[in-house]
């Protein structure tokens, strides 16, 4: 019997179109898709999870244009992809969900790191 072979899904630009269900094109963090996959799969016993939306940005949109729009999204994944990346607790993850919408998760085994991904989030809000 022939062994199957896995055919990745290419689209007419030569992108593989499985990225584009897991990331978003214009951040390039893992989208909400991802989110609820991970969430799913998870091992370990707590989770917390942070939605994080960025008020008026429609009126950023209208005023500035989308382009600007675009980079400031951009801006703000990368300023809270770095903060996460400094912090010595709990393994933080960051996802794209929405134009303005942003989720971070900390999967734990010690519900005490709660405290600190509380105040990992204010931290990122401020």
């Amino acid at each position: 019997m022939a062994k199957k072979t896995k055919k990745k899904s290419i689209n007419v630009d030569g992108i593989n179109k499985a990225s584009h269900i897991r990331t978003s094109e214009l951040s390039g963090l893992k989208n909400r898709n991802t989110l609820l996959k991970d969430i799913r799969d998870n091992k370990k016993p707590y989770i917390c999870l942070a939605i994080f939306d960025i008020d008026y940005f429609k009126d950023i949109n209208d005023y500035f244009g989308f382009e600007s729009g675009d980079l400031l999204i951009q801006k703000v994944s990368s300023i809270i992809s770095e903060y996460i990346k400094l912090q010595e607790f709990g393994d933080y993850e960051l996802y794209h969900l929405s134009i303005d919408e942003f989720a971070l998760i900390c999967a734990t085994n010690d519900i005490s790191e709660k405290e600190h991904f509380i105040l990992t989030c204010s931290n990122i809000i401020e």
